[in-house]
């Protein structure tokens, strides 16, 4: 029996130097057959299998070697997209501004060794609903998924730290996203504009503003998190939020624009964690509360 499991593996493992853009690491199917079979394997491999090796790469995509990137379909006619890690021996790091935008694309996975998703890569893919990026990627630029009306949560993780503007403006069924744990830059405008679907979100640790008109027509948002690393609201971030109801603001806490909470008819409170006197502090644009009739703020005093 140890023979013959022997075999399999060593026959398994030689399948990938017959195809050109396919990784070498099992299917997750495979792989927790052999674990039955050896015992072997350690949780570590057992981990990294449920990760990156449960995905079967794309065959036939377009990719240009000079530029690491992928361009396009290329020979492949899914719909449902895994981009491979590598091809023609060579790390894929990125993927055309241009490649699938406007296209029926229906999911994307995204491999560790991309170093971030660039300006309207997936723009106006109004059938995606689907996104799975693995850790790896730095940042997403601008538009990146814009008007990506059929998409309808979306997991960034912990290596992405920079974000540019719009990146899902107008993703209309947007109702879940989580963000990275903490960002290194300030946050960009418009990033959520026109989610109209979006209820909850935690702003990531180490943001230090929220950007201008950043929720503007999340009609449904209902719940923030906002840590203490924010220090300013600029002008429109939570335009027309007429479902918040509250939000909490640390005691360093330093400036909100004009119309921040303009058409926000339910939010009621502003839990201030610091006293009045540092509240009357605040820098305060003229209509900044305009439309927020009933909002009243609370201190730690």
């Amino acid at each position: 029996m140890k023979n013959i499991v022997a075999l399999l593996l060593i026959t398994f493992l030689s399948l990938p130097a017959f195809y050109g853009c396919m990784t070498s690491v099992p299917s997750e199917q495979t792989t927790q057959e052999l674990i039955s079979e050896t015992e072997t394997v350690t949780t570590e491999t057992e981990t990294e299998a449920e990760t990156e090796s449960q995905y079967v790469p794309s065959e036939g995509l377009a990719f240009d070697a000079d530029t690491y990137t992928i361009t396009g379909f290329g020979k492949c006619s899914k719909m449902d997209i895994v981009v491979p890690e590598r091809c023609d021996g060579k790390q894929v790091k990125y993927i055309s501004n241009t490649g699938f935008q406007k296209s029926h694309i229906r999911s994307i996975v995204i491999p560790s060794t991309l170093n971030g998703i660039g300006v309207n890569t997936f723009k106006d893919c109004k059938e995606l609903e689907s996104v799975i990026i693995l850790p790896g990627a730095e940042y997403i630029e601008n538009e990146a998924f814009s008007g990506c009306t059929s998409l309808k949560s979306i997991v960034i993780p912990d290596t992405v730290k920079k974000f540019g503007n719009r990146v899902f403006q107008n993703c209309t069924s947007l109702t879940d996203v989580r963000m990275p744990e903490s960002v290194d830059s300030m946050f960009t405008d418009e990033v959520f504009r026109g989610c109209t679907s979006l209820e909850y979100i935690i702003i990531p640790d180490g943001a230090y503003e929220i950007g201008a008109g950043f929720f503007k027509g999340c009609e449904n948002l209902k719940s923030v998190v906002i840590p203490d690393s924010v220090k300013h609201i600029n002008g429109e971030a939570f335009y027309g939020c007429k479902n918040l109801k509250e939000i909490d603001l640390s005691e360093d806490f330093w400036r909100i624009e004009s119309e921040a909470f303009f058409g926000c008819s339910s939010l009621e409170r502003i839990n201030f964690k610091g006293t009045k006197s540092d509240w009357n502090a605040v820098e305060k644009a003229e209509r900044w509360n305009n439309g927020a009739d009933k909002l009243t703020v609370c201190f730690s005093d």
